[in-house]
C-alpha cells in the first residue's frame, strides 16, 4: 500500500511508510479528496469534510483505476470524471 498528497496543480508522488516512489508492478488505485473537516469543540480529531470527487473513486472495487509502474521515473495522470 503507497500514499501520496495531491497539491494545487494536481501533482503527487506516492510513497510507501519506507520510501518514495513504488516498485513495480500492477496498481489498483483509489482516490479520496474532502473538504477539510470542522473542529470539534471537545478537542477530538475534526469529522470528515464533503466529499470534493465522486465517491465511487474511494474503493478499488469501483474506482476502474489500475496502472503499472515501470522501473524509472513514471509519470501517471489520473482522469477522474463526475
Amino acid at each position: 500500500m503507497s500514499v501520496g498528497i495531491i497539491d494545487s496543480e494536481g501533482y503527487y508522488e506516492l510513497s510507501t511508510n519506507r520510501e518514495l516512489g513504488l516498485e513495480s508492478g500492477e496498481y489498483k488505485v483509489t482516490v479520496v479528496s474532502r473538504e477539510r473537516g470542522a473542529v470539534t469543540e471537545d478537542g477530538a480529531p475534526p469529522l470528515p469534510g464533503k466529499h470534493l470527487i465522486p465517491v465511487k473513486y474511494g474503493s478499488y472495487d469501483t474506482s476502474g483505476l489500475q496502472f503499472t509502474i515501470e522501473r524509472g521515473a513514471n509519470n501517471i495522470d489520473l482522469e477522474l470524471k463526475s
